[in-house]
């Protein structure tokens, strides 16, 4: 009986070669990496955003865990730029990305995009859930702080002579709004990205702002929101209220794409 239960707390770490991933190493101890293993991760919203990433130049993908959004971006934009300042995640995000030989394609900067340039605490996310660090410090993140490198998203296309940013998708645990206000410049452009992004209300209002914040601030720009569903997105939505999914926001030039058209209820 000893000998089971000291096999079953190990680790279980496996490389496998996902539907539309390419091949990913995975920690199988890790909630956010098993659906990764059924290839089931973000089943409703993958064939949408699939959609929306055709023949895209280049992708911003803010909050990038261990690649799994990444790996998919690469295979229909030209260049993808993943952000990830936990360093043992970004390393295995690094990993992921060499396994599939896509170092060329995939650009990983190991720092965390805010309204500001500089260091800020960083909240670590508890064993068994990789995906849930943050610059929102709860209480129970509180005993588990580090300090990252943070950066404007204008000051990083500025420094790093990006063009063409099609699309950003957008995932970091409540600090959303800091990171788009951050990167007003891009949105203020004659070329908006197409931007999904992740409402969690508990995180958010932990940050001190909720979701009709981050749709005043992004309506300012020309933005509405939209929901997944199983068959494409519903919308344009006035309110939401997120326990944790997804959104898709739009301009009215986006609306005008054949690729947007094809999935809008």
């Amino acid at each position: 009986m000893m000998i089971a239960n000291n096999i079953a707390s190990e680790p279980v770490t496996v490389v496998v070669k996902t539907k539309d991933r390419g091949v990913m190493k995975l920690d199988l101890d890790d909630m956010a990496q098993i659906p990764l293993y059924y290839n089931i991760y973000e089943w409703r919203d993958t064939p949408t955003i699939i959609s929306l990433v055709q023949n895209t130049n280049t992708i911003l993908d803010i909050g990038g865990n261990i690649g799994q959004m990444a790996l998919l971006f690469a295979q229909y934009a030209k260049k993808v730029y993943t952000f990830e300042p936990i360093l043992e995640t970004a390393e295995r995000l690094a990993e992921n990305i060499k396994i599939n030989h896509l170092e060329n394609k995939i650009i990983l900067s190991k720092i965390a995009l805010s309204n500001s340039k500089g260091k800020i605490k960083f909240g670590l996310p508890p064993k068994g859930n990789r995906g849930t660090g943050s610059t929102v410090i709860t209480e129970q993140s509180k005993n588990r702080v580090i300090e990252v490198d943070t950066i404007t998203l204008d000051e990083f296309i500025k420094q790093n002579n990006i063009s063409d940013v099609d699309f950003i998708k957008m995932d970091i645990e409540g600090a959303e709004l800091f990171a788009l206000q951050g990167m007003a410049g891009l949105l203020s452009s004659d070329k908006k990205p197409i931007i999904i992004l992740e409402m969690t209300i508990v995180m958010m209002n932990q940050a001190g702002y909720g979701s009709k914040e981050l749709l005043d601030f992004l309506s300012a720009f020309g933005y509405q929101c939209y929901e997944f569903t199983k068959n494409g997105l519903k919308g344009p939505l006035s309110e939401v209220s997120p326990l944790s999914e997804n959104y898709c926001f739009l301009t009215s030039e986006h609306l005008h794409m054949d690729k947007v058209k094809n999935i809008l209820l």
